[in-house]
């Protein structure tokens, strides 16, 4: 699968209305571009490959850089494509994971089409987690990594009884996400313990 693959899903979802579901919505039509059966944990790269992207690893020593993505035409002088993601080697897979579905959010929402160039770079730092354009890049990346209703289901499938600790453990496990991430998600989607 090529980029043509989710042109026409990408280009639908940059006409969504600006509301409370954009995000959710947008994640659905990415998962259906896959297939029926997505599998878990949703394969992230291939993702971003379907987008066009080439996804890096790197030592990134500045603190809280958790990853970036870059659209230029100067990078084929180095990459094999005008767009790239590149994620903190350091960082657990599961926070990779989040860092490249968060700078997808960032190009569906953000970058548009007649752009020349466009960065943006992902800090995890209290200034940055409160913005609202870094607080929907999250919630996008977690309806893609963790679509609701097979969270749901491993939800009530992993449950581990008096210890929310060893389920939210579970749980980033299966969908390869950090515990952080699957914290949020319980919380977001009001899942009782």
């Amino acid at each position: 699968m090529g980029e043509g693959t989710m042109t026409e899903a990408i280009e639908t979802i940059r006409t969504l209305p600006d509301n409370n579901a954009r995000e959710s919505t947008a994640a659905a039509m990415i998962l259906k571009e896959l297939g029926e059966m997505c599998p878990i944990p949703v394969p992230v790269i291939k993702i971003a490959q379907m987008m066009g992207f080439q996804v890096y690893q790197q030592p990134i020593a500045e603190p809280n850089l958790s990853g970036f993505i870059m659209i230029s035409d100067d990078l084929k002088k180095t990459f094999p494509s005008d767009k790239i993601i590149s994620v903190a080697q350091s960082e657990n897979l599961g926070h990779k994971r989040f860092a490249i579905a968060h700078e997808l959010a960032h190009f569906l929402f953000d970058y548009r089409p007649e752009m020349s160039e466009y960065c943006d770079y992902y800090y995890t730092d209290e200034t940055h987690v409160h913005m609202d354009i870094e607080q929907r890049a999250n919630h996008f990346a977690a309806c893609l990594l963790m679509p609701e209703s097979q969270f749901a289901h491993a939800f009530a499938e992993l449950k581990v009884k008096d210890d929310f600790f060893e389920t939210v453990n579970q749980l980033a496990e299966h969908f390869q996400v950090s515990g952080t991430a699957v914290k949020r998600r319980i919380e977001e989607l009001k899942l009782t313990f």
